[in-house]
Protein backbone atom coordinates (compact mmCIF):
# COMPACT_ATOMS: atom_id res chain seq x y z
CA UNK A 1 0.00 0.00 0.00
CA UNK A 2 1.33 3.32 -1.02
CA UNK A 3 1.37 5.90 1.95
CA UNK A 4 -0.93 9.03 1.24
CA UNK A 5 1.14 11.95 0.64
CA UNK A 6 0.20 16.19 1.06
CA UNK A 7 0.97 18.46 -1.53
CA UNK A 8 3.26 20.51 0.95
CA UNK A 9 5.54 16.46 1.13
CA UNK A 10 5.35 15.85 -2.60
CA UNK A 11 6.74 19.19 -3.17
CA UNK A 12 9.63 18.88 -1.16
CA UNK A 13 10.23 15.57 -2.48
CA UNK A 14 9.72 16.41 -6.48
CA UNK A 15 11.40 20.10 -5.91
CA UNK A 16 8.69 22.27 -6.97
CA UNK A 17 6.17 24.75 -4.91
CA UNK A 18 3.49 23.57 -3.57
CA UNK A 19 1.00 25.34 -6.17
CA UNK A 20 2.48 23.69 -9.05
CA UNK A 21 2.31 20.32 -7.05
CA UNK A 22 -1.66 21.10 -6.56
CA UNK A 23 -1.98 21.94 -10.41
CA UNK A 24 -0.47 19.23 -11.08
CA UNK A 25 -3.04 16.84 -9.10
CA UNK A 26 -5.82 18.20 -10.92
CA UNK A 27 -4.49 16.59 -14.12
CA UNK A 28 -3.57 13.66 -12.38
CA UNK A 29 -7.10 13.03 -11.38
CA UNK A 30 -8.10 13.56 -14.48
CA UNK A 31 -5.89 10.97 -16.23
CA UNK A 32 -5.84 8.45 -13.29
CA UNK A 33 -10.14 8.76 -13.96
CA UNK A 34 -9.57 7.27 -17.95
CA UNK A 35 -7.66 3.94 -16.39
CA UNK A 36 -9.70 1.78 -14.58
CA UNK A 37 -7.29 0.15 -13.09
CA UNK A 38 -6.07 2.63 -10.47
CA UNK A 39 -8.36 4.53 -8.32
CA UNK A 40 -7.15 8.13 -6.99
CA UNK A 41 -7.60 8.21 -3.06
CA UNK A 42 -8.64 12.00 -1.74
CA UNK A 43 -8.07 11.97 2.45
CA UNK A 44 -10.09 15.34 3.06
CA UNK A 45 -9.09 17.80 5.33
CA UNK A 46 -10.34 17.93 9.14
CA UNK A 47 -10.54 20.90 12.11
CA UNK A 48 -8.09 20.12 14.30
CA UNK A 49 -10.29 21.81 16.80
CA UNK A 50 -13.53 19.93 16.61
CA UNK A 51 -13.21 16.83 13.66
CA UNK A 52 -15.28 18.02 11.15
CA UNK A 53 -14.38 16.08 7.78
CA UNK A 54 -14.36 18.49 4.77
CA UNK A 55 -15.72 15.39 3.07
CA UNK A 56 -18.11 16.75 0.12
CA UNK A 57 -15.02 19.79 -0.73
CA UNK A 58 -14.70 19.81 -4.13
CA UNK A 59 -11.58 21.92 -4.32
CA UNK A 60 -8.27 19.84 -3.29
CA UNK A 61 -6.78 22.59 -1.81
CA UNK A 62 -7.00 23.19 2.08
CA UNK A 63 -9.92 25.89 3.01
CA UNK A 64 -8.81 27.92 5.27
CA UNK A 65 -11.16 27.70 8.19
CA UNK A 66 -13.69 25.32 9.26
CA UNK A 67 -17.47 25.81 8.84
CA UNK A 68 -18.31 24.96 12.31
CA UNK A 69 -16.04 26.36 14.81
CA UNK A 70 -14.48 28.98 12.87
CA UNK A 71 -10.88 27.49 13.80
CA UNK A 72 -8.10 27.93 11.08
CA UNK A 73 -6.24 24.66 12.57
CA UNK A 74 -7.30 22.40 9.33
CA UNK A 75 -5.09 19.41 8.76
CA UNK A 76 -4.01 18.85 4.64
CA UNK A 77 -5.65 16.41 2.20
CA UNK A 78 -3.59 13.80 1.61
CA UNK A 79 -3.35 12.06 -1.58
CA UNK A 80 -2.50 8.48 -2.93
CA UNK A 81 -3.20 6.25 -5.92
CA UNK A 82 -3.60 2.46 -5.96
CA UNK A 83 -4.62 -0.52 -8.34
CA UNK A 84 -8.21 -1.19 -8.46
CA UNK A 85 -8.41 -4.41 -6.65
CA UNK A 86 -5.43 -4.22 -4.37
CA UNK A 87 -6.01 -5.50 -0.90
CA UNK A 88 -5.85 -3.03 1.52
CA UNK A 89 -4.11 -4.06 5.03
Amino acid sequence: MVTPMSSRRLAEIVGISEREVEDHINHIIKSVARDRSLRFILEPCECRHCGFAFRDRSKITRPSRCPRCHSESITEPRYSIERCGAKQK
